[in-house]
């Protein structure tokens, strides 16, 4: 199971033809593609107008989620905490996506690079293609 990160929904979503997307293609056939809640906020976040947003929300409305788990803000503080001491400036959108992630033991799909200290100070587990 896979959670997908935005940058690999928001590369499906303009049709790009890359590893990234043929692997989200076939894990959507495969019914092993999922999403959080704050993934599903960030793709409707980008929604350039009311038609797109409404078709972004319909279709993330109706994929397989996984959510953060129970305690998820003490949690996220820690790991905050930890990244800020080891000299690193995280995102808190990409620490609930990697909470998420590890919570749900899922591989977070990702072209971003953002997730690399995560990896390692976390066990996060990623794939990038």
């Amino acid at each position: 199971m896979y959670l997908i990160d935005t940058c690999v929904w928001v590369d499906f979503l303009r049709g790009k033809e890359n590893a990234h997307v043929k692997l989200l293609e076939e894990l959507l056939k495969s019914g092993d593609a999922f999403v959080n809640e704050i993934i599903f906020s960030e793709i409707c976040f980008g929604a350039s107008n009311k038609k797109q947003f409404e078709q972004y929300h319909s279709k993330f409305s109706s994929l397989p989620f996984r959510y953060l788990p129970a305690g998820w803000d003490t949690e996220l503080a820690k790991m905050g905490y930890s990244m800020k001491s080891a000299g690193f400036k995280p995102f808190i959108a990409d620490l609930l996506i990697a909470l998420t992630a590890i919570s749900s033991d899922m591989i977070l799909l990702t072209k971003d690079r953002d997730f690399d200290v995560m990896e390692k100070l976390f066990g996060l587990r990623v794939e990038r293609i």
